[in-house]
């Protein structure tokens, strides 16, 4: 048996994710945490410097978020563990080494407010940006991802799932390639 059971294979295949625990050992994600910390200039036990985000920071206001692109950031990427990639491999079934570790991430931090819970507009990774001009053929056969280094609660995290909507969207694209030539399309 592998790191991925067959019930949590068939979830993937069925809704287009799935949680999977325990891929990181506890020292690998605290190191992760606090160069996230750094990285944002900001002290984890002090919630008045939480809203001070640096200028090399996206800070989206209206979510609580504020993100990073293309972070290289080693106690980041050492998150990606053998572990997290072999459960990949498990899950699209690619030979093991053929899935490497990214050399950049794009990171979220999701801060407490007492506003009430919404999400941002439904939206697949890769598709929403019309300047980045994606190619959507060839068809990819992609994995986002996402990986919490500390406890989330319900409506805590920089992410929602619409479960099975990875089958619809691909079924849009193939439906009409000339209508759907980019990611952007396919997304609006």
């Amino acid at each position: 048996m592998g790191l991925v059971s067959k019930v949590q294979i068939e979830q993937f295949e069925r809704e287009g994710y799935v949680l999977l625990s325990g891929l990181i050992p506890e020292s690998v994600a605290r190191k992760g945490e606090a160069a996230m910390w750094a990285l944002l200039e900001m002290d984890p036990e002090d919630p008045v410097t939480w809203s001070q985000v640096p200028d090399h920071a996206i800070h989206k206001a209206n979510r609580h978020l504020v993100q990073h692109q293309g972070c290289a950031e080693p106690d980041i990427l050492a998150c990606y563990t053998d572990e997290v990639l072999t459960a990949l491999s498990e899950l699209t079934g690619k030979d093991r080494d053929k899935i490497h570790p990214p050399k950049g991430v794009l990171t979220q931090n999701v801060f407490p407010c007492d506003e009430p819970w919404s999400h941002d507009r439904p939206h697949f990774d890769g598709g929403t940006n019309r300047w980045k001009f994606n190619d959507t053929f060839p068809l990819r056969y992609g994995v986002h991802s996402i990986l919490y280094l500390n406890d989330v609660e319900l409506h805590g995290g920089g992410t929602f799932a619409w479960p099975g909507t990875h089958k619809t969207m691909r079924g849009l694209a193939i439906s009409n390639p000339a209508k759907y030539p980019y990611l952007f399309e396919v997304n609006s």
